[in-house]
């Protein structure tokens, strides 16, 4: 009789054994390390947020007549709320990265820990405010984890349920988004709130190691850079007074994209021969004269004046690949803080 080898039966049984496994996903921040300190943090009070977001604005009341149950209900449904959380997380992680302090990243966490906890913002939104609303506080949160996820404080039950809330709101964006309407003069999945989700699923893509996500964020950004216009705008985007700022606001998302897929060997500045040179040009050309922007949309451009960090921030990073006096005197003019809306401070670029 022949031996009998089990050798065969173990190759149909484990396919895989072998194989190797795909390679984690980074992030800027991830190539460079922060050294712990002992600074102290002053971490705030969590924000109380409802899934739903009702209310568009913080009404004011008479306190002398109002329950302050009902003031306090009106506000976690408001995009005030939203406001300040994104703001206590966003300066708690940037504090991290400057400091070192564990107690600043352990409190970026645990506010975002207690707003998954709470099912924060994942329920009904009212308005399309309230939906720009959501998306700007997830996809800072998204990228304050990236700037945090190395310090060593997150719990795995912390991250467990920080990543599945994130991931549930960028999934609900995405169907709202792709099921809006989509035609010739009006898509909203293809201008700046298409792309700022986007920018959000890549963060948070990267955040649970998840490469479908960084596919889908990145096949957006190659849509987006595919319809950059003879005028060096996207059409979408060019809408009347805002047409300026929605400009701005893809291109800010486009160049974070950018930031954070070339930490994965993703060269996304040089896709369709490097268009997006073309985008940002106009933009921050705008940013300084925004009368093409007037002549062509046929009105007066809604944009801060001065400038604010919201603006110009996100240039910083490709003005240290691209160096532009423009784009330089522009960022000295708005400042070195970086903004909320885009995740507080930009990273450096990755070679």
């Amino acid at each position: 009789m022949k031996p009998f080898s089990l050798l065969p039966l173990l190759v149909l049984l484990c396919p895989y054994v072998h194989a190797e496994r795909p390679e984690a996903l980074h992030s800027p921040w991830d190539s460079k390390p922060v050294a712990p300190s002992n600074i102290p943090y002053h971490c705030p009070p969590a924000v109380p947020i409802s899934p739903d977001i009702s209310i568009t604005a913080q009404l004011d009341y008479d306190g002398s007549t109002t329950p302050d149950a009902v003031k306090d209900a009106v506000y976690a449904e408001s995009t005030h709320a939203l406001n300040q959380f994104t703001n206590h997380v966003v300066r708690a992680a940037d504090n991290y990265r400057d400091t070192g302090s564990p107690e600043a990243a352990r409190c970026a966490i645990e506010l975002m820990a207690a707003a998954a906890e709470g099912n924060a913002m994942a329920g009904n939104m009212a308005s399309l405010l309230a939906w720009q609303h959501q998306n700007s506080t997830i996809r800072a949160a998204a990228i304050a984890y990236l700037k945090v996820r190395g310090s060593g404080v997150i719990r795995p039950d912390q991250s467990s349920v920080i990543l599945d809330w994130m991931t549930g709101i960028v999934q609900q964006e995405r169907f709202y988004y792709e099921h809006s309407n989509c035609g010739k003069k009006s898509c909203d999945l293809l201008g700046h709130r298409g792309l700022e989700v986007a920018l959000a699923t890549v963060a948070i893509g990267i955040a649970r190691n998840d490469r479908g996500m960084l596919k889908w964020g990145i096949d957006q950004y190659r849509t987006a850079i595919e319809a950059i216009g003879p005028s060096g705008t996207l059409h979408y985007d060019n809408k009347g007074r805002y047409a300026l700022r929605s400009n701005d606001e893809s291109a800010a998302s486009l160049v974070l994209i950018a930031e954070l897929a070339q930490a994965n060997d993703e060269h996304l500045y040089d896709y369709n021969h490097g268009r997006i040179q073309v985008l940002i040009h106009t933009v921050s050309r705008g940013l300084v004269d925004p009368s093409p922007f007037r002549a062509a949309n046929h009105v007066d451009q809604l944009i801060a004046s001065p400038l604010t960090s919201a603006e110009v921030c996100w240039l910083a990073p490709y003005n240290s690949r691209f160096p532009d006096p423009v784009i330089t005197s522009l960022i000295q003019q708005a400042g070195p803080a970086g903004a909320d809306v885009w995740g507080g401070d930009p990273p450096d670029p990755t070679p």
